[in-house]
């Protein structure tokens, strides 16, 4: 299945502390499908924004379109499950890791 992971680097922790803003920040991701009405779409990154090479639409963290001619659209989310990589690797050593 062809997806797309989005990472944030300033997602605010709701596990350290009573009050979520006055957490720490940490890594989070989220992973959705590549298709909108059965086209495949291709992204890449510039200056910190996400744009699909296809139509040159902008898409944010959360899968939507927010500019571009795909505009208020939004990606399938994709079945995904958190784990440590040496966990998953154990049961699964075939798996691929793909890193930026």
């Amino acid at each position: 299945m062809p997806v797309i992971v989005f990472v944030t680097q300033d997602t605010l922790s709701v596990l350290d502390t009573e009050r979520i803003s006055d957490s720490k920040t940490v890594v989070s991701a989220s992973a959705y499908k590549r298709i909108i009405e059965d086209q495949e779409l291709n992204f890449a990154a510039k200056d910190g924004r996400v744009f699909d090479i296809n139509t040159g639409s902008e898409w944010n963290s959360l899968g939507t379109a927010v500019n571009g001619p795909l505009k208020g659209k939004q990606l399938e989310p994709a079945e995904t499950q958190i784990s440590f990589a040496f966990v998953w690797l154990a049961f699964h050593p075939d798996s691929s890791i793909y890193l930026e």
